[in-house]
């Protein structure tokens, strides 16, 4: 009763999908997979159907370095699928509590998306906090990787006072930036 599930780019697709994507149930009368009760989701890719992810969508030769057009241009079921699989076309009332934060300097994922997102979440009747992040580019969750330490600790930290919110988490948020900075962004 208290599952809490997180992802950041891909793996924030993957945590959206686990409460809004259908999925079919792993035998004959057994029952879907059950879904989260909290879904923390960081800079996720939620529509398939724009730039790049249609090309994984319809693989093979649309994965290619130079594609020809002809290899990315979508089929009617490739363009079905990519809908059928994406968060952004699966809103409806009776989601989980989310917590949607994004990098406005993330160059993978487009800002316009998300806001769009949480819109229509929020309009379906469902609870989403969205927090944009104006210095923050993608992947600003994961430690040592392009964040500087202090944007990450941040994050973290606004996770852990939505938990608290939602009354998963009892004490405040005790983490703090090191001193000196565990990391510095890569590059620098």
């Amino acid at each position: 009763k208290r599952v809490v599930v997180a992802g950041d780019s891909a793996g924030g697709h993957l945590t959206a999908s686990m409460a809004m994507v259908n999925a079919p149930p792993l035998a004959p009368g057994q029952a879907a997979l059950s879904r989260p009760d909290v879904m923390l989701v960081y800079n996720p890719v939620l529509n398939l159907t724009e730039g790049w992810w249609m090309k994984v969508v319809i693989g093979g030769a649309a994965l290619a370095k130079k594609p020809a057009s002809v290899a990315t241009r979508p089929s009617e079921a490739d363009q079905a699928l990519a809908m059928a699989v994406s968060p952004f076309y699966q809103v409806r009332a009776g989601l989980p509590p989310m917590l949607l934060m994004h990098g406005l300097k993330d160059m993978v994922v487009r800002d316009g998306t998300v806001r769009a997102f949480a819109a229509a979440v929020a309009d379906a009747g469902n609870r989403v906090e969205l927090v944009l992040l104006p210095d923050d580019r993608h992947a600003f969750i994961i430690p040592n990787y392009k964040t500087p330490e202090a944007q990450t600790v941040a994050a973290m930290r606004r996770t852990d006072e939505y938990l608290a919110k939602l009354g998963y988490l009892v004490a405040p948020p005790t983490l703090e930036v090191s001193n000196p900075a565990a990391w510095r962004p890569r590059g620098q």
